[in-house]
């Protein structure tokens, strides 16, 4: 499943959620920085920002994520 890092700017929109048609794999708050990051899997781009739009959650922007491994 394809993975997308979702930014928001605003301190209210930290708090994980779990959208129809998306799944949160982790969320992290900065809070020095007013930025939270969520890793969704989801299948698209577009299906991610509608699940996120049915669910209430306001973002700045979505982009592909691609995980790397140490060896």
């Amino acid at each position: 499943m394809p993975r997308f890092l979702v930014e928001c700017y605003t301190p209210s929109e930290s708090t994980c959620v779990q959208p129809d048609g998306a799944h949160c794999v982790w969320s992290t708050f900065l809070p020095t920085d007013e930025t939270a990051l969520h890793l969704f899997e989801a299948a698209s781009a577009s299906a991610l920002a509608e699940a996120l739009g049915r669910a209430g959650l306001a973002y700045d922007r979505i982009v592909d994520a691609v995980e790397l491994t140490s060896r």
